[in-house]
C-alpha cells in the first residue's frame, strides 16, 4: 500500500495526464469542493452535461491511475467484489 504522500502524488500525476477539461472539472468537484451549479456555470453547460462530463472524466481518471499503479486498482476492485456479496 501507498502512504498518503504517494498516492497524493500519484493522483496529481494522473489528473496531469488527462485532457485539460478533465482535470478543471475533477479538481473542481473534488479539491476545490465546488457545487454541481457552480460547475455547471463555469463551464457554460446545464447540470445534466455536467454529470456526463464528470462521468466521462472519471473513468478516464481511473484508466490513468490504474496504469499508473495497477496493483493498487486490482486490489480495489476485488475488495469491492467480496463486499458487494
Amino acid at each position: 500500500w501507498f502512504a498518503a504522500a504517494e498516492t497524493a502524488d500519484l493522483v496529481r500525476q494522473a489528473l496531469a495526464e488527462l485532457p485539460a477539461d478533465y482535470e478543471i472539472l475533477l479538481t473542481g468537484k473534488y479539491f476545490a469542493d465546488l457545487s454541481q451549479a457552480q460547475l455547471a456555470a463555469e463551464n457554460n453547460c446545464s447540470e445534466a452535461a455536467l454529470n456526463s462530463r464528470l462521468a466521462r472524466a472519471r473513468r478516464a481518471f481511473r484508466e490513468v491511475f490504474a496504469r499508473l499503479c495497477p496493483h493498487v486498482m486490482a486490489v480495489s476492485q476485488t475488495d469491492s467484489f467480496s463486499k458487494n456479496g
